[in-house]
């Protein structure tokens, strides 16, 4: 769990400092993961430090390994940490190779309920049972949804260990600019070099997912990264699927759909006031996620999102 390991650029999680403490004594941010933003706030740096970090480490315990922190304060030029599946936080060198975390702590901070002294891998307050204690997000937590037993969605295997995975590809305004060159002119390469076609590897096209009703009816393709609800808004990020909810209980913004590198099915819940519950292949229980934490979702599972239920698959 401390040892060295690489740490991947996905998810691409964020906080920018708003403002300072002012008339009602708190500090603001925005929380941002692949592009869904969060705003929190708390009394004080440490306290908003502390719950940004906790949030991370659920993040970093979904999906099984280290995930970065970009901070940014200000003027001040933005930096990167790194935080692992148990909350250790390490910075993050230019290489992305986390060295080994031995003899490092847990940061605390205090139960949003009762104060208590707990650490950011706490995911319920030991004195007052409160879930989530060190939350700064400022979107109520749901508290009618139980957390999903993510051991029972994840592959065998997705255990924090050195990793040189590469991220997913991202949208162009995401990718380094290539380095500036004159074009290279036919001229200037050998003739028996000139003669030959170059050959490149391709990537793999991106597989399309489908959302199926329960009636067999195709609710909607998706060939990208997706913001699914009513009516959603498109992002540079993402492109916006409309579902139909009849008893409007489908949030405006509901979920996201997205793939990562391996082509895994990655399902986060934007705070919907009703939720979204997973019910795995072969199975009859409804598994509901916690609100902005990326979730590994096998292809098959059924969606409840309100009055929505759609099959996700490819």
């Amino acid at each position: 769990m401390n040892e060295q390991t690489t740490v991947s650029g996905w998810p691409r999680i964020s906080v920018a400092i708003l403002g300072h403490p002012g008339a009602q004594g708190a500090i603001t941010a925005t929380l941002s993961v692949n592009g869904a933003r969060s705003a929190c706030a708390a009394p004080d740096w440490p306290t908003l430090r502390a719950g940004v970090i906790y949030r991370c480490g659920t993040i970093a315990r979904t999906l099984g390994r280290p995930v970065a922190l970009e901070i940014a304060e200000g003027n001040r030029p933005p930096y990167q940490l790194a935080v692992r599946i148990n909350g250790v936080v390490q910075p993050l060198p230019q290489n992305r190779v986390l060295p080994t975390a031995d003899g490092l702590t847990l940061m605390e901070g205090n139960c949003r309920s009762c104060h208590a002294i707990v650490t950011v891998g706490d995911d319920e307050c030991p004195t007052c049972s409160t879930p989530e204690p060190l939350r700064v997000e400022t979107v109520p937590l749901p508290t009618h949804i139980p957390k999903l037993d993510t051991a029972e969605v994840f592959p065998a295997g997705t255990t924090e260990q050195p990793s040189t995975e590469v991220a997913p590809p991202q949208p162009d305004h995401f990718k380094p600019a290539p380095p500036s060159r004159a074009p290279l002119q036919i001229s200037e390469l050998p003739a028996e070099e000139a003669e030959h076609t170059v050959v490149v590897a391709r990537k793999p096209a991106r597989p399309v997912l489908y959302l199926e009703g329960p009636d067999g009816q195709m609710l909607a393709h998706i060939a990208s990264d997706a913001l699914v609800g009513r009516s959603p808004r498109p992002t540079e990020q993402r492109v916006a699927v409309q579902l139909e909810s009849p008893g409007r209980e489908l949030s405006r913004e509901h979920l996201t759909i997205d793939l990562d590198a391996e082509h895994q099915i990655i399902v986060t819940d934007q705070g919907a006031s009703n939720g979204v519950g997973i019910t795995l292949p072969g199975e009859t229980v409804v598994h509901w996620l916690t609100a902005f934490t990326p979730t590994i979702v096998p292809p098959g599972s059924v969606l409840t999102m309100g009055d929505v239920l759609a099959q996700i698959r490819f």
